[in-house]
């Protein structure tokens, strides 16, 4: 444990590492707590895009972790940061409002299926509603020259089972 108190700061991932769906792993809290009480930062990090940093930190509360915002970063915010570096222009988005918010909050428009072949970005991340009609405006929008920008490429999604 005393090499671990060297360490200035923590990245801690949160799926499948702090919680599992809405249980949380045995152990987890305690050791946050030690961390966050020995003045260690802590930055927590998931590659789900379908809630805002300001949502993590309320479930996180839920579970006995006290979280600020300012601590969560998730693939939403991380790929939104990442198209600072673009023009700004229209994106047609498969996911869900959080990645919507985060895209929203760096000055991005947003169009929807009808205006999918005029984004000029196809950003994808978690849709738990995803059609059929969804992929086919993506497509549409990647086919006339949308850059294609994935939030992740986890084939996998951590559950409670």
């Amino acid at each position: 444990m005393d090499m671990v108190m060297e360490i200035r700061g923590f990245l801690i991932d949160l799926d499948g590492c702090v919680y599992r769906g809405e249980k949380l792993i045995e152990g987890a809290d305690l050791a946050i707590k030690t961390l966050k009480g020995a003045g260690r930062k802590i930055l927590y990090l998931t590659n789900n895009s379908t809630k805002t940093p300001e949502e993590y930190a309320l479930k996180l509360k839920r579970l006995g972790i006290d979280t600020d915002p300012s601590e969560v970063l998730t693939s939403a915010v991380a790929t939104a940061a990442y198209m600072r570096r673009f023009e700004r222009g229209p994106c047609y988005v498969v996911g869900e409002e959080a990645l919507r918010v985060a895209l929203l909050n760096e000055g991005f428009t947003i169009v929807n299926e009808d205006e999918a072949k005029s984004a000029k970005y196809v950003v994808c991340g978690l849709d738990r509603h995803l059609t059929y009609s969804k992929l086919v405006a993506a497509c549409a929008g990647v086919q006339m020259g949308a850059k294609f920008i994935a939030t992740n490429t986890d084939p996998n999604l951590p559950v409670e089972e």
